[in-house]
């Protein structure tokens, strides 16, 4: 056991970090506005602080509270981001749907236990409710199928 939880202060620190790079990148890029007419710059800085507080919130009890060491878990970590990679890629290639349907299977590698029942739920429920937020709901031109054959 440590004298600090290395987990909470860990993450807490990296939201505080990422926030404050928001913050500042966000206040000298962007034009922020005013409350009343509100800049490009501003909602990036209201989220940038936002994860200030929260890494604060998160970080500050984390110094007066014991936990074991920090264990990071490449294959997690690996799988996420292989996710992400694979989404941002396959998105306009084949549109929104095949390209949730491919980020779904790699990030299942994340967990340690293959669970297919789960995997065929979440494939067919985040398409349908990808379809209802982003075309129907807000009417954004993303293509649902796109195969480019």
């Amino acid at each position: 056991m440590q004298k600090f939880d290395s987990r909470d202060l860990t993450g807490g620190v990296i939201l505080l970090l990422l926030g404050v790079f928001i913050v500042w990148h966000a206040a000298t890029a962007l034009p922020l506005g005013t409350p009343r007419r509100m800049g490009p710059g501003m909602f990036p800085v209201v989220i940038g602080g936002l994860l200030v507080l929260f890494g604060v919130l998160i970080a500050v009890p984390a110094l007066w509270r014991r936990g074991d060491f920090l264990v990071i878990e490449w294959r997690t970590a690996m799988a996420i981001l292989a996710g992400i990679v694979v989404f941002g890629v396959a998105i306009r290639a084949v549109g929104i749907v095949p390209a949730l349907i491919l980020q779904l299977l790699v990030t299942s590698f994340a967990e340690q236990t293959f669970r297919p029942v789960v995997l065929l739920a979440m494939a067919v429920a985040f398409p349908i409710v990808a379809y209802l937020i982003f075309s129907l709901g807000l009417g954004l031109p993303i293509p649902m199928l796109n195969w480019p054959l």
